[in-house]
């Protein structure tokens, strides 16, 4: 009896500079993690709340530090990432997933510093990049309200129930451990879809209905026109008839 056909696993094919991107966060954690292990203090990197040790350079250093709690978080991170990424530029052009993610970056992290200086949640230690993880799922439904996510890599769901399970799930996170931290990730969802609405497709949308709009109305006025002309302009001049 002849042996089964070895079945081959189809991954998503990534660019070099994806695969190199993916292996940098992955050697840059195990660095951290070797640093941390030597007793280097790379706590001052983390962005803190107001009066509890920020520095204006910790908006940028907080990138490069995820802290040893967070290993599972980075590598599903990287994993979501693999996955992610190659999906991406069919939506965007890369100039638009790069101003998205950075207006999106400045969001998450100005409304938890708002917080902060009012005092509204308990103040946390936010660190790393995987916040900005959230806005490419949030993107890739808003992109395509109609496609199909296989959620959990098994499960088809319409793209645009990520939007607001997203959602559901960062005011959940937030309701659960109100912090400076969990705002972030509710941050994080308002930055998308707000650069969605405002600056990106959804503003251009919004234009070209609009145009469209105008265009309607022209040529039903035109319709309106030429069946006067036709039912009722006999006889007289046309331009007469028309002014």
């Amino acid at each position: 009896m002849p042996a089964n056909p070895q079945q081959t696993l189809y991954l998503p094919p990534l660019e070099p500079w994806m695969r190199n991107l993916l292996i940098g966060l992955f050697v840059l954690y195990v660095v951290e993690l070797v640093l941390w292990n030597l007793g280097v203090p790379l706590g001052a990197m983390m962005l803190t709340s107001f009066g509890y040790g920020f520095q204006p350079w910790q908006v940028l250093t907080r990138f490069f530090v995820q802290g040893r709690e967070n290993a599972a978080n980075v590598l599903i991170s990287i994993v979501v990432l693999y996955f992610v990424l190659p999906s991406l530029p069919r939506l965007l052009p890369w100039r638009q997933w790069v101003d998205a993610l950075s207006v999106t970056a400045i969001v998450a992290m100005l409304i938890p510093m708002v917080s902060d200086a009012l005092g509204l949640f308990p103040p946390a230690t936010r660190s790393g990049w995987t916040f900005l993880v959230l806005p490419m799922f949030v993107g890739f439904g808003l992109a395509q309200p109609r496609g199909i996510i296989n959620l959990m890599f098994v499960l088809p769901i319409p793209a645009i129930y990520i939007v607001w399970g997203t959602l559901v799930y960062v005011l959940v996170m937030l309701l659960a451990f109100p912090s400076a931290a969990t705002l972030e990730m509710v941050a994080s969802w308002i930055g998308i879809v707000g650069w969605w609405s405002f600056r990106g497709p959804g503003k251009r949308r919004r234009e070209l209905r609009k145009e469209a709009s105008k265009i309607e109305k022209e040529l039903q006025r035109f319709t309106v026109l030429d069946g006067g002309k036709a039912q009722g302009g006999q006889g007289r001049d046309d331009d007469e008839w028309i002014h």
